[in-house]
């Protein structure tokens, strides 16, 4: 059963790699650089991550330790030093803490941290404050209950993480397409999920022991749906960068797309922004580029290389990945090869980012038809519209002889964010086309109905 899921996922592949990305190039984003580089520290200093604690504070980590910048100021402040932290992470009620295969933790904004806790790498708050934690060393799963003053460890028992426990942590909350919440992990051997916040688990079609390689998982609030960067092997000992999977419940998981990159092996990360659109980098790669997708990950683009000129005349190299406050992208990132000197910088996109629709190329504020979910489907389909001010919709169900077989909705409506229900069970399997007339201009998005 393994090795079908794997001959299928290289099938899709091959498919993947010779599809044209239909939708139009867009422009390159436009960054800035947040306080300054962090150059001015002793040592090789690199920004491996960078995480927004609300509107109050940015953290960065990197080879010399952890770093804070509040709003106004330009200088980095030195919190923790001579310790090499991978990501940092803040929970709800203003817990601190700083991962480095392994994890301290901070209740007064980083003055002061408590006891180290071996082999940690991710950390995640459900809706209940329950926390979580990758934990690598053991059983691959911890909790507290206590905002992380102690941790109870969850044995996950061989089956579902044979060698290396999971290092990527997303939760989706209850919805339509699920009567309760699901917590997944994903990790070397692939992925798992659990329905009772973390105490119970079982495994995924994801699970094969040295076949995946993932470190990040999303929950998009925008189509209800799971995505994971889980690279896959082949089966010729090689592994094949930034493969997207897309999961309704944690169980089931489809190889959506892959991002089209090349030159590094690393596990690709993965954010969801607020209108629908995917993003991606592949940390360390050499082209330090930035792609995005507007139809859950099945085609992606470039949005350009991130220039280092004004650092050290190179393309920087891309460590980690986060949509922040606003829709604006962050990225940690490190020095550009063949750079005269050691540079790590925080940048940001000036504007808030967007992506192309099937009609073209995205502008901030534009009306677009998003990806329907679940697609395919057996039975009901959700396609999402964004309309940037009121005018008369008509979204309409085509078969693929041109031929309306449904309305599903004509009329004026307001601005704003809509969703639109199409009974598959109705319909003979096949493709159908949704068509959404606004204002004079067209949308148009592919659902495909099985039985």
């Amino acid at each position: 059963m393994r090795r079908l899921l794997l001959s299928a996922a290289v099938g899709l592949l091959v498919g993947l790699a010779a599809a044209p990305i239909s939708r139009a190039q867009e422009q390159p984003l436009v960054w800035e650089v947040v306080g300054e580089p962090l150059n001015e520290f002793d040592g090789y200093v690199d920004a491996e991550d960078a995480f927004l604690a609300g509107d109050t504070a940015v953290y960065a980590t990197g080879v010399e330790g952890l770093f804070v910048l509040h709003p106004g100021e330009t200088a980095w402040t030195l919190l923790i030093e001579h310790i090499r932290h991978a990501a940092v992470y803040a929970s709800s009620t203003g817990a601190l803490f700083a991962i480095s295969r392994g994890m301290v933790r901070s209740t007064d904004n980083g003055q002061t941290w408590g006891d180290f806790i071996d082999d940690v790498v991710a950390v995640l708050e459900l809706p209940s404050g329950v926390l979580i934690a990758a934990e690598i060393g053991c059983c691959g799963i911890a909790r507290s209950t206590d905002e992380g003053a102690t941790w109870t460890l969850v044995d996950l028992g061989g089956m579902i993480t044979p060698e290396y426990p999971p290092e990527g942590l997303a939760y989706a909350p209850p919805s339509p397409r699920r009567a309760e919440g699901r917590l997944v992990a994903v990790g070397r051997d692939g992925a798992a999920y659990s329905t009772d916040e973390g105490l119970t688990w079982a495994p995924s079609n994801l699970v094969e022991s040295f076949g995946f390689l993932g470190r990040t998982a999303i929950y998009s609030e925008y189509d209800d749906t799971l995505y994971a960067m889980i690279n896959g092997d082949p089966g010729d000992g090689g592994t094949t960068t930034g493969l997207v999977w897309a999961s309704a419940d944690g169980e089931m998981w489809e190889l959506r797309g892959r991002v089209p990159t090349g030159g590094d092996e690393s596990p690709g990360q993965i954010v969801a922004g607020a209108e629908g659109g995917l993003w991606a980098i592949i940390p360390g790669s050499i082209d330090g580029a930035v792609y995005a997708s507007a139809d859950g990950g099945r085609t992606w683009v470039s949005r350009g290389e991130i220039d280092g000129e004004a650092l050290v005349g190179n393309t920087l190299r891309l460590m980690r990945l986060r949509m922040g406050p606003g829709g604006r992208l962050w990225l940690a990132t490190i020095d550009g090869l063949g750079g005269p000197g050691p540079t790590g910088a925080v940048l940001r996109t000036v504007e808030p980012v967007v992506v192309a629709s099937e009609a073209g190329p995205g502008k901030h504020g534009e009306s677009a038809l998003g990806a329907a979910y679940p697609n395919p489907s057996r039975s009901r389909v959700t396609v999402p519209l964004v309309l940037d001010a009121a005018a008369e919709v008509r979204v309409t169900v085509y078969d693929l002889l041109g031929r309306a077989v449904a309305v599903l909705h004509e009329g004026r409506l307001a601005a704003g964010r809509r969703r639109f229900s199409l009974d598959g069970a109705a319909l003979p399997a096949g493709v159908y086309l949704v068509r959404a007339e606004v204002g004079g201009q067209w949308f148009t998005e592919r659902v495909t109905v099985m039985r």
